[in-house]
């Protein structure tokens, strides 16, 4: 498999094991978590029952069981895609470049924000506590393109 493939390697052989990529450990992790997810919902299922737990408010909202477990289909067609392009880019990019990505997008999304929702909603507003969050994200993405930069000319 080449780099930045999701799980196309061919077995290993016998007797040794699959190194664990990034792509096996996203789908063990997400085999647990929606294990853990079922689990909780079916013990609630069983102790407050269909009706009370989720048809009754779906009529009281106007909308069908069909309805609500098409539109959760697709949420998990969505999540699944996202879930899956995440962890082939982590793997063809790595995670330090993923972070950093993922640092400029926090800095866009708050000051964005705070410039468009500001004044409709408080919570979107500058604080104390976001100017410092965002100052120290800034300043890790500007250390780490200075390290970057002095390896880069040294090679």
């Amino acid at each position: 498999g080449g780099r930045g493939s999701l799980d196309d390697e061919p077995p290993p052989p016998a007797g040794e094991r699959r190194p664990l990529t990034a792509f096996r450990l996203a789908t063990y992790l997400g085999v647990v978590e929606a294990s853990v997810l079922l689990a909780h919902n079916a013990t609630l299922l069983a102790h407050h029952g269909a009706d009370r737990l989720y048809f009754r408010s779906i009529r009281e909202h106007g909308s069908t069981p069909s309805t609500v477990f098409s539109i959760y289909a697709c949420l998990w067609a969505a999540d699944l895609a996202h879930a899956l392009a995440h962890y082939a880019l982590l793997e063809a990019a790595g995670a330090v470049s993923i972070a950093i990505s993922r640092g400029v997008q926090m800095v866009f999304v708050v000051g964005i924000s705070a410039a468009a929702f500001c004044d409709g909603d408080a919570a979107q507003c500058l604080t104390p506590i976001k100017v410092v969050s965002v100052t120290n994200v800034v300043a890790g993405i500007a250390f780490y393109a200075r390290g970057s930069a002095g390896k880069r000319n040294t090679k």
